[in-house]
């Protein structure tokens, strides 16, 4: 028996892209209560005068993000439960995390809170 062996170049695999959940309103973690809190998030990166797509966008290219917040500003949040993100893409600030503990800082939800529901508001969830 005679076996011929050629090698065959891999087709390079395209690019993946984070999926998103969307959902109306503003992002936040659950507090240890279980409970949505306003109060309950990570420390985040923020701009003001963000698209919507501009926000998602942003997110899905800065690893630490897990979360963004979409509102005319965009907040990038990460899983970091305290202080503020060591660096943030450029154009971002970075702001301090919420006031009240989560129970998970990784989990956020979008939650209708006063004028921030959509179409004005969204959280883009990874």
């Amino acid at each position: 028996r005679a076996y011929c062996y050629i090698k065959v170049d891999a087709p390079t695999p395209a690019p993946t892209t984070e999926t998103f959940s969307t959902e109306s309103g503003l992002c936040r973690n659950k507090d240890t209560d279980g409970n949505w809190n306003v109060r309950s998030y990570g420390a985040a990166c923020n701009r003001a005068a963000t698209s919507h797509a501009d926000c998602e966008s942003a997110c899905e290219a800065w690893p630490s993000c897990v979360a963004a917040g979409s509102y005319g500003g965009c907040d990038l949040f990460t899983a970091q439960a305290t202080g503020i993100p060591d660096s943030c893409p450029e154009g971002f600030t970075a702001g301090s995390a919420g006031t009240i503990a989560s129970a998970d800082p990784a989990v956020y939800s979008g939650q209708n809170y006063g004028s921030h529901q959509a179409p004005r508001a969204y959280c883009y969830i990874k």
